[in-house]
């Protein structure tokens, strides 16, 4: 039954013109990001070679920090998405259809999950596509590449989970687009952040989303890395499930 959900879901997102201009944004923003990194990767080649120091590699001059960058417009795409999911049907009374339908609270929260996670999927195929036509003139490390790109989908699944929590708790769509961004930036820096005692600053380290994606980044991928994003995901579905299970009683007959 949830796949029906994610089909209705994707057929919504599909006809709303705000999903394709923010795509358009996202896409855009990343090409042009890439080709900038090109540049400035040639430029800093043709520098080495003329003074015969040690090249840096494609991965970590272009490819890491493509995919950093990426973190960055995706925590400030997701929060526009995860507000659509709840608090806009809130905001428009179209909450009162999805209470009175026979799907349960689980079956739409993951539908729209799914719905989410695929459309973010598809922005890492083009992604993906970038960095495939380096390959035109080089040799890729496409195991380092691979892990990369798995570690920003977990990255993904984890903030748009954590998005939609907040959507269903929240009703004013602009307060929760703040609220998420806000959130979304400090999961990410939160061990830079670090607002714990001396005595329990590791759990800064252990919370952080970007922590995790450190070896993701330089050609490895733990389980406990990949783990924590499941758990993390998991968590706050289960939490949004919840609430929204309360919130539909509340409003059907």
């Amino acid at each position: 039954m949830s796949f029906s959900v994610v089909r209705m879901e994707g057929y919504k997102l599909s006809r709303h013109p705000m999903t394709w201009a923010l795509m358009a944004l996202c896409i855009g923003l990343l090409s042009l990001l890439f080709y900038r990194l090109c540049v400035d990767y040639l430029q800093l080649m043709q520098q080495a070679l003329s003074a015969r120091n040690t090249n840096t590699s494609l991965f970590v001059g272009v490819i890491r920090p493509f995919c950093s960058w990426t973190l960055v417009i995706f925590s400030i795409i997701i929060p526009l998405f995860t507000t659509m999911a709840f608090s806009y049907e809130y905001r428009h009374k179209t909450f009162y259809l999805w209470a009175t339908s026979s799907w349960n609270a689980k079956e739409i929260v993951v539908g729209k999950f799914l719905s989410l996670l695929f459309l973010f999927i598809l922005i890492l195929c083009f992604m993906a596509i970038m960095i495939a036509s380096l390959n035109l003139e080089t040799a890729l490390e496409w195991k380092a590449i691979s892990l990369a790109l798995v570690g920003i989908g977990l990255m993904v699944s984890s903030l748009i989970s954590f998005g939609l929590f907040i959507s269903s708790i929240i009703p004013q769509p602009v307060l929760a687009v703040g609220l998420t961004f806000i959130s979304n930036i400090t999961w990410l820096l939160l061990e830079w952040l670090n607002p714990f005692p001396k005595q329990w600053e590791n759990l800064a380290a252990t919370f952080s989303l970007l922590n995790h994606l450190y070896y993701a980044f330089n050609g490895f991928l733990y389980s406990s890395d990949i783990l924590f994003y499941l758990l993390f995901t998991t968590f706050w579905l289960l939490a949004t499930q919840r609430i929204i299970a309360n919130k539909m009683m509340h409003v059907a007959p």
